[in-house]
């Protein structure tokens, strides 16, 4: 078995399964189980997953990338987000979080975090180096997409809120038969920090899909309420 690594230190698991053991009640230990040759992820048990490259993106948003054992994809419903578990301090704590990457994508999934200076899990992700094993369960969503139910969709997205909008965009733009309608308003502070921007320009080539960047704030800092492609 394989706890999240792309090698195969099956003792790098053992050792971190034993440290959690000390970490975690009875309960939360049992939750802790290895990626298997035929199921990725589990809804009711956490899986850990090695921690393989850290992008940074603006001066407090990252993109974190963790390997998918046995080059196995999460094959993830559209717009469906997992729980990460983490232990700060004593306390065990769980955020939300949406991939970034398509779900059919082999051997890594990407998720967009923002650090926030006093967060209880920002100063746990900020504490993470490649190599580090991180908790995931999942997935969970009910969006339920269905091509062509609407004529057209409006999608609101703000800061790091685009992670699942990414998700549906792709989703619509990769199925040649899905003719809906998609404008996105992506709200932010700075230009700096349209978040993925090359991917959200390349998909707004599509016939389809409309994007509008919302602008809270010009160069000099000042709140200006501007819309700008």
């Amino acid at each position: 078995m394989n706890y999240g690594s792309s090698g195969n230190s099956a003792h790098d698991g053992i050792r971190y399964y034993l440290q959690r053991a000390r970490e975690l009640s009875f309960d939360e230990a049992n939750s802790i189980r290895a990626v298997e040759f035929g199921q990725v992820l589990s809804r009711d048990i956490y899986t850990a997953f090695e921690l393989v490259g850290i992008t940074a993106i603006t001066d407090k948003c990252c993109q974190y990338t963790f390997a998918i054992p046995h080059r196995r994809s999460l094959q993830m419903n559209v717009g469906d987000h997992l729980i990460m578990r983490a232990s700060y301090n004593g306390e065990c704590i769980t955020r939300q979080y949406t991939p970034i990457s398509p779900s059919s994508q082999r051997g890594t999934f990407e998720v967009l975090i923002k650090i926030y200076p006093n967060g209880k899990m920002s100063k746990y992700i900020d504490s993470l180096t490649e190599g580090s094993l991180v908790e995931w369960r999942g997935p969970f969503g009910e969006l339920n997409y269905k091509p062509n139910s609407h004529k057209q969709l409006i999608l609101l997205a703000a800061g790091t809120g685009i992670a699942p909008m990414i998700q549906i965009l792709r989703h619509i733009t990769d199925n040649e038969d899905d003719e809906t309608l998609v404008r996105l308003l992506f709200g932010v502070a700075r230009y700096d920090e349209i978040y993925l921007k090359k991917e959200l320009d390349d998909l707004r080539n599509f016939w389809n899909v409309s994007i509008l960047y919302c602008l809270s704030q010009v160069g000099d800092g000042s709140c200006q309420g501007e819309v700008r492609r």
